[in-house]
Formats: C-alpha cells, structure tokens, sequence
C-alpha cells in the first residue's frame, strides 16, 4: 500500500520523531489537484486492491484534511483508506471517518511525552470510535526510543478500550550516525520481547514495524523466550513478522509530488512521480537503485557467514543501517 503525505505539519513534538526532515520544517500542504494526482498515480499499480494511506506530519492538522477524506468516501475504487494519526483531533471529522472504509492507526504517545491534555483527548476519541463500532478498523501504535520506557499506559489503554491489534516499532535514531541504529536495536531488544509477552498474554494481536531486530542479536535466554512466543502465534506471518528483518520499499507520496523509498532513506530516495509511468515501475527503480545494493552489505562483520545475509533476507534492522557500512 503506497500513501500519501498530505502535510508536513504536526501538532505534536515527540522527542524521537522518524520524519524529522520534514515535520514542522515549513508548513507545506498538499492541494486538491496534486493528492488528485498522486491518488491516480497510486491507482497504476498492476495490484492496487483499493487501499490508500494517508500520512503526515499529522494528516488532520491539514485544512483540506475534510475534502479530502470525503473525496475518498467517494471515489468506488478506493476500498480502505489507513489513517496514520496521533489521534488528537479525530473528533473534528468523525461524520466521515466513521465509514466503513476508514482505518486507524493511532500512534499512542505517553503523557508525559505530550502533555495529559493531549494524551486524555486522544483517550476520548478513541472511545468514539469505539462507539461507533471501528474496533475493528483500530489499531494503536507505540515507538520504543529510549531504555526501560515506561509501556504500561500502553497496554492498560489497549486493555481498557478492548483494542485487540498494536503495532510495535523500535525508532531510528532521528540525529546521529547509521550504526547508531544498529546499536538501539541491541539496547532496545529486550524492551520489545517484555511487551510482547505482555501483549500476547492480554490476547493483544501485535505486528512489529520495518525495523526489526536481527536474529543474530537475540541472546540465548532471549531465544528461549522467543521459542515460547512462537507457539503461541497465529500463523506463519506473525513468526516472519517477529523475525525477518527485511522489508520492501514503502512508496511515500509527498506533497510536491515527490515520493520516498521511506523515511529511513528520504534524503537519499527522492524522485519525482511524474518522471514514471506506473508506481510499479517507481517500486523497481528503488528495488533496482537502493535494495538490491543495500542487501549486499553487511552492518556488521559476522553478517558475511550469515544465512539470512546471503539469502537476502535480512536488512540488520532498517535498511539506513547500513548506510554507514
């Protein structure tokens, strides 16, 4: 699924922000006929199976945010549209976010990263939308940034909105170098195992975001548990989603109508969409440009005798992890 980014403004300032190139820079939105345009662009793909997401910044913040969620209700060949939000001001548009084809998901930060006002409003319109039956279109997010963070409003939100799915993300390092990123996954690794076998034991569905930890990285003791997690998944796509450290480029459509391989490469992947025919075509020049070259290189020495390296299945982590390598 390609998205589109509609703003670059954000209401919030999260200490580890991923889009920090873009976010607050200048108050860039997109227009009506550019998000035309790049919808379209969307809609080339061989595959497209009707679903669009919509990034920012922070999508409601833009003032076209309501025409533009009432063009997708009512465009027939888009089926689901994923709304990637801080969940601050859903309140404002939720006549039409209420519908059927719209998705959330709510990236939920602590108070005291942003304020209780905030973080008690984003509580209340979450119970809207629970009330308004989208339980099962919502998912909430949590980024993990620093050592022993504090997750437990994490689980009892989760728990008290009866939110059966979440999405667990360990952050790149927004300043500093590549094997910064690779080092945060070492340090960051058994914070995420201890939520996951708190989600798993709530009977919380989880998936885990691009940037996942290599299995080289794991202890032994970790490894054990990680054994205990597995008979406990669902399927096969939860074992890879916990374990294969790869991913596939993410076409991110700005607001000038340039797109990104993903944030983790956007200084590096920008090209304009208008110089493709398809976005399939787009997805292969970032495979052809920068994933076949990046799966080459190890992060760290012992990657060359690594199965998962040779067979190209790991990235290290995010692929801006090697980019220092």
């Amino acid at each position: 699924m390609a998205n589109i980014m509609i703003t670059e403004c954000c209401n919030l300032h999260c200490p580890y922000c991923f889009a920090n190139e873009f976010v607050n820079k200048e108050r860039n939105y997109i227009q009506l006929d550019a998000f035309n345009e790049a919808l379209a662009f969307i809609k080339t793909a061989k595959q497209f199976d009707g679903r669009v997401g919509l990034i920012g910044g922070e999508p409601t913040v833009s003032p076209n945010f309501g025409k533009l969620i009432t063009l997708l209700q009512n465009d027939e060949q888009v089926k689901r549209v994923a709304v990637y939000t801080n969940g601050v001001l859903l309140d404002r548009f939720i006549d039409t976010l209420i519908k059927p084809k719209f998705d959330f998901l709510i990236n939920l930060n602590a108070p005291k990263d942003i304020g209780n006002a905030n973080y008690d409003r984003i509580l209340e319109n979450i119970g809207m939308l629970m009330k308004n039956g989208k339980g099962s279109h919502l998912a909430l997010g949590i980024n993990l940034y620093e050592k022993n963070q504090d997750t437990r409003y994490f689980v009892k939100a989760l728990k008290e909105y009866n939110i059966t799915h979440a999405r667990l993300s360990i952050t790149t390092p927004n300043n500093g170098t590549s094997d910064e990123g690779f080092r945060r996954l070492i340090e960051l690794r058994s914070d995420l195992l201890d939520l996951t076998e708190q989600l798993l034991y709530e009977h919380i569905h989880f998936t885990i975001d691009c940037n996942r930890v290599p299995e080289c990285v794991w202890s032994e003791l970790e490894q054990m548990k990680i054994d205990l997690i597995h008979r406990r998944m669902l399927n096969k796509h939860d074992l890879d989603n916990l374990l294969i450290s790869c991913c596939n480029p993410v076409i991110d459509i700005l607001p000038d109508l340039t797109a990104i391989r993903c944030f983790g490469m956007s200084d590096i992947s920008k090209v304009d969409i208008r110089d493709f025919d398809t976005i399939d075509k787009l997805e292969e020049y970032y495979r052809r440009t920068i994933d076949i070259p990046m799966l080459e290189i190890p992060v760290i020495p012992t990657c060359k005798n690594c199965k998962l390296f040779k067979n190209a299945k790991c990235y290290g982590g995010c692929i801006s992890n090697k980019r220092c390598c």
